[in-house]
């Protein structure tokens, strides 16, 4: 559908220009340390005066990881907010993968479109983002990707959201197999009912909050595209089966489509 194409595509790039739109102290939106990967953040300049009752008691830290669709996420734990720069002081996998598919998706529609030049600059982009996952947020020693504190530490955690590079085909074959074997075992992601949103081993599993632990049906989606992004189709179709049954238990029984799972 051309026409619809036409029409969405503007709207596409301006939401895609926000992450890295300059603030008045010149740093891109949520790349607070301005090395080409992102972090979630929260542009308090731009509050209402008055806010709802609920949202009152909310501090910057809390409303990054409010953007970041995960608040109660562990990942956000001990991370710290600049309020220099808006953002959280870790380099986040999950935001840097979204962005980079989001660049390549961009480039896809600006091909199409005959947009020769957005075609270009999007691929570089996505290549580009492609290559500092690659290079700072791959941990060798433990064969995952990881968030990255802004001082070179990795973090511990290993989430669901450890998998979102295969869904912007950022890993090579030899990496991507090493992920596979992170997600296939029991000890950490695999079993009867996945995918826990924090591994099965983490201290904050137990907690089954909703990204706590807990199984969000959000990830799963994404995490399965990841997996037919690289025709491991076997594993795809498994954890579909899976996920379909999660969700028909609780269909059959109680006629609800909740928002997480308990893992």
């Amino acid at each position: 559908d051309m026409d619809f194409l036409r029409e969405a595509y503007p709207a596409l790039q301006r939401w895609h220009a926000f992450w890295r739109l300059r603030r008045p102290n010149g740093l891109p939106n949520r790349d607070g340390n301005n090395d080409g990967l992102l972090e979630w953040g929260a542009n308090l300049e731009l509050l209402p005066r008055r806010l709802p009752p609920w949202e009152e008691s909310i501090d910057a830290k809390g409303r990054a990881a409010i953007e970041s669709g995960q608040p109660d996420s562990p990942l956000w734990d001990n991370a710290l907010f600049s309020e220099e720069t808006g953002t959280l002081t870790v380099n986040c996998l999950d935001l840097s993968s979204l962005y980079a598919l989001d660049a390549w998706c961009l480039s896809e529609m600006a091909n199409i479109l005959n947009f020769k030049q957005d075609y270009e600059d999007y691929l570089a982009e996505y290549e580009k983002v492609k290559g500092l996952v690659n290079a700072r947020l791959w941990n060798e020693r433990d064969g995952l990707y990881f968030d990255r504190y802004w001082d070179g530490r990795f973090s511990t955690r290993r989430a669901a959201s450890s998998f979102f590079p295969l869904l912007a085909r950022i890993p090579d074959e030899k990496r991507a197999l090493r992920l596979l074997k992170h997600l296939l075992n029991p000890r950490e992601f695999w079993g009867e009912s996945v995918l826990p949103t924090i591994a099965r081993d983490d201290t904050a599993f137990k907690d089954q909050g909703a990204w706590r632990g807990a199984i969000q049906p959000v990830a799963n989606y994404l995490v399965y595209q990841g997996l037919k992004a690289y025709a491991f189709d076997a594993v795809a179709t498994e954890f579909a089966e899976k996920s379909a049954a999660l969700f028909m238990r609780s269909w059959d029984n109680f006629q609800l489509s909740p928002e997480s799972f308990d893992a």
